[in-house]
């Protein structure tokens, strides 16, 4: 059986009393890979110490969450964390959803630091996107990120916006969460069935997001088996062969094999 990956996790003393109990069940239970993912300077520190933990089945990426990111110095401050170990920035990006979220072009100036930094190391971004699609594209039409390795991570916008992401840039991936099991989550599973599996991540964004059947308890890293299930379904493949399509995937975004002896 070719196992499971969770590109976006969060299992951190935030969220869980004990992250390395929910991370163990993964593993134990055929999740292989898991992206754990920093939102602010402390939890990026926290990130790398935990995956220290679990070299073999864990992968640092490390960033500042739009909706706290009130001052683009702390790009620098997410520099200084960067060593061999992390694979991406994130997560990163823009969230226009709430009115005391950092204003429109204070996060777009972040991103675009947070982006030039990931660029000139060489690894890909992980990008949180919501009521912000048109300037997402808008940003990533730009000659200077154009071809820059990307993710967005939960996407949520519709197949519309996901062929225009597709065309845009060959190096632009998409992540699918929990979501896409609800019942009104009709625009995303639209979007999956347009977006080719070889552009195709799935995540728990646990605690968040829970999928169908666990919806309305805690999610945990091991539930990446239902989404990956279910997105297995509408790509019309069983879950074996969409776990070597993504793992495949991971490989090639991440550059993997730099990371793993």
């Amino acid at each position: 059986m070719k196992k499971y990956s969770d590109v976006h996790t969060h299992p951190l003393k935030e969220f869980y009393e004990d992250g390395e109990i929910v991370i163990k069940e993964a593993i134990e239970n055929d999740v292989e890979k898991l992206f754990i993912v920093g939102t602010s300077i402390e939890d990026s520190k926290e990130v790398k110490e935990i995956c220290k933990k679990f070299p073999e089945n864990l992968f640092p990426i490390i960033g500042i969450h739009p909706s706290i990111s009130f001052n683009p110095d702390d790009v620098d401050q997410i520099e200084k964390l960067l060593d061999k170990s992390v694979v991406g920035i994130g997560e990163v990006g823009l969230d226009f959803y709430y009115d005391n979220n950092p204003k429109k072009e204070l996060q777009i100036e972040t991103l675009k630091r947070f982006l030039r930094l990931s660029i000139s190391k060489n690894i890909p971004t992980m990008i949180h996107m919501r009521n912000s699609i048109e300037d997402m594209y808008e940003i990533f039409s730009q000659k200077e990120f154009k071809n820059h390795r990307i993710v967005f991570h939960t996407y949520s916008g519709n197949a519309f916006w996901a062929k225009k992401f597709l065309d845009l840039n060959p190096n632009i991936y998409f992540s699918f969460s929990g979501v896409a099991t609800f019942k009104n989550a009709k625009d995303t599973v639209e979007a999956i069935k347009e977006i080719p599996v070889e552009r195709i991540f799935v995540e728990t964004d646990a605690p968040f997001l829970t999928p169908v059947p666990y919806r309305g308890t805690k999610n945990k890293p091991v539930y990446v088996k239902e989404v990956a299930k279910f997105v297995a379904s509408l790509k019309k493949l069983n879950v074996e062969n969409f776990n070597i399509k993504v793992n495949e995937n991971i490989e090639r975004f991440f550059n993997l094999s730099k990371y793993v002896s």
